[in-house]
């Protein structure tokens, strides 16, 4: 159970490059690399990130960078509590679905409370309302 395991947890990213992680994470886990989804106690935080770099233009390899200078934080390789949406690929591949009113993971079998829809054409007017609001409205949160 990822609650309790430590001061820090992440969810899991969608990696465009899987090859500058394979020695820092564990492959045969069913979502083994870190992303931008965080919680945690404030003072670990902030200390874990002090070892990422500044001026970083690709977060991947900033996160890189730091889990490297041993950034101490739980991935969430579960989606128990964040899931990737994976909105540019349609949701392919994240396990991502709804189950009776709620976002499910039906590799891990687990209904994750926060969700992040990444990724994606962004229209200067619209944003990603055409990915996002079949999402909202299955959901409830929209009519």
């Amino acid at each position: 159970m990822l609650l309790g395991a430590g001061p820090q947890s992440m969810g899991f990213g969608d990696i465009h490059e899987p090859e500058i992680y394979v020695d820092l994470f564990d492959l045969s886990k069913p979502f083994p690399f870190p992303g931008s989804m965080q919680i945690g106690e404030i003072a670990h935080v902030r200390s874990q990130l002090e070892k990422v770099p500044h001026g970083a233009h690709n977060e991947s390899y900033a996160m890189v960078e730091a889990f490297r200078k041993g950034m101490e934080v739980v991935l969430d390789h579960e989606c128990e509590i964040f899931q990737e949406g994976g909105v540019h690929r349609g949701g392919e591949g994240t396990g991502v679905e709804l189950r009776e009113g709620r976002i499910y993971n039906a590799i891990t079998g687990t209904n994750p409370c926060m969700v992040h829809f990444g990724g994606g054409y962004v229209s200067p007017k619209t944003g990603k309302d055409d990915a996002i609001k079949p999402w909202a409205k299955a959901l409830g949160i929209i009519p």
